[in-house]
């Protein structure tokens, strides 16, 4: 249990070490602009959220690049079409297209992508909100870094009461180990619901194999990516292109989301994020079994309350960088509570991506791949 402890602490040592030394690249939008982009927005079911969405989108101030905003609207039944017609109004940057193409988000980037020839791609998630530099702050990164990929930073927001929170601190943990493997140069993870790359890169990588599960857009385009040697691969440390959404609002929804997310493990490719997945699995079955030791008599209580009051020291002095830039101090306070809680809903979700197929509103979640093409 010490070992892997051990082992766990120093890992997130030299993320935290990676993370703390990230600055902000230097501000300033460029005169003009080489490029143009497509803000693609696939929306299924978010009549509430995506007006607010939109109405951030209208007030992007600075000097924008030729920008075209695109939702494609995924066999909605609430009400979405009207919604996103009405939040758009008389603003010719936007455009409103149903999806054709099958279903699903990836079916909706495809159709999204097809429709023009904007060399950069931002991907958003219908229920995020982004503050009003967002879109300058990206294009004058890409306009100096020219690279292939950029990963944008994602937060929950604070709402939700005390689960909202957890999540929140859930989040720091993963948008730290995105951050900071991103920054040696190995990157294993990113966020669709806020993501740039270069259309070329699309079109290399969007016939693979990976293109058949239904969920992963962002992650499996980051690993095709990766095995066909297609970069740089950048991630943007400045908190202007970050976006915020709301954290799952019931626990059934939540463990259905963890559900899915888990359930993609099984594809992963990439060596440092399987080592990065099975040490994680591996200090939460830990935080189990400490207390079924101490239960069952085959631990002290004394050395499991040591074990897991470790664990919480390690999170909390380490992650204090990240919670500090997210502004994010709230979910951070409650990393002793997550020390205790977590290891056991980790568990629940571990169980639960082996025996049920996920869910996304109202679908079921297909993890199967085709040969790849």
């Amino acid at each position: 249990m010490w070992i892997i402890l051990a082992i766990y602490a120093f890992v997130l040592l030299r993320a935290s070490a990676a993370f703390s030394r990230l600055r902000q690249p230097a501000a300033g939008a460029p005169r003009s602009w080489s490029f143009s982009v497509l803000v693609l927005i696939p929306a299924r079911n978010e009549a509430s959220a995506l007006p607010l969405l939109i109405a951030d989108l209208k007030a992007q101030g600075g000097l924008l690049p030729p920008v075209r905003f695109l939702v494609i609207d995924d066999h909605s039944q609430d009400g979405t079409w009207d919604a996103a017609l009405r939040a758009i109004g008389d603003d010719r940057r936007f455009e409103l297209l149903a999806l054709t193409d099958s279903e699903g988000k990836k079916a909706a980037l495809r159709q999204g992508i097809s429709t023009g020839s904007e060399e950069l791609v931002i991907t958003l998630d219908a229920d995020v909100r982004v503050g009003h530099d967002w879109l300058g702050c990206i294009a004058s990164f890409f306009q100096t870094n020219r690279c292939a990929l950029i990963i944008l930073p994602v937060m929950f927001s604070s709402r939700g009461g005390l689960t909202g929170r957890l999540q929140g601190a859930e989040m720091l943990a993963l948008q730290m180990l995105t951050s900071a493997t991103a920054a040696i140069g190995r990157a294993v993870m990113c966020n669709g619901a806020n993501l740039a790359f270069r259309r070329s890169v699309w079109e290399r990588c969007g016939t693979d194999r990976y293109q058949s599960i239904s969920s992963g857009d962002d992650l499996f385009l980051l690993q095709s990516m990766q095995h066909k040697g297609l970069g740089p691969i950048h991630w943007l440390h400045d908190r202007r292109a970050m976006a915020v959404t709301d954290p799952p609002s019931t626990l059934g929804t939540l463990l259905s989301q963890r559900i899915r997310w888990a359930s993609k493990s099984g594809h992963y490719a990439n060596p440092l994020l399987l080592f990065l997945t099975g040490l994680v699995a591996a200090i939460n079955l830990a935080g189990v079994l400490v207390w079924v030791y101490a239960a069952t008599g085959w631990m002290s209580w004394g050395e499991a309350i040591s074990w897991t009051a470790s664990r919480t020291a390690a999170e909390m002095i380490l992650l204090a960088p990240v919670a500090w830039w997210y502004r994010r101090l709230d979910a951070w306070l409650l990393m002793p509570l997550v020390a205790v809680i977590y290891p056991w809903y980790a568990l629940a979700v571990a169980i639960g991506s082996w025996v049920i197929r996920p869910q996304w509103k109202g679908r079921r979640i297909s993890l199967h791949t085709r040969t790849a093409t």
